[in-house]
């Protein structure tokens, strides 16, 4: 996981001339990986930028599912086969 990790970084900080950090939870979890991918964003872009840009990449595949029910939590992904991602704006002291 860890080579695959840098190379999507990497690729990430290309495309996007940005640094992508991702951060693995490691714990004894039933099945599946719990991440944290954390970037700047470019002064300007709104959370409505953000959810509309991932809605296009996607919106049409099954197994990735925005989670939007607020802060998710292992009991809402444990034994789930799709990914699902959730985000927010940065603030401070997060």
């Amino acid at each position: 996981m860890a080579c695959l990790r840098i190379v999507i970084s990497r690729k990430s900080a290309a495309h996007l001339g940005a640094e992508v950090i991702f951060t693995p939870h490691l714990g004894n979890f039933p099945r599946g990986i719990l991440e944290t991918i954390t970037c700047r964003l470019k002064a300007g872009v709104t959370h409505a930028q953000v959810a509309d840009v991932l809605q296009k990449a996607y919106g049409d595949k099954p197994l990735v599912r925005l989670y939007d029910k607020g802060v998710p939590a292992l009991k809402n992904i444990v034994g789930l086969p799709f990914l699902r991602y959730w985000f927010l704006p940065s603030r401070a002291n997060i």
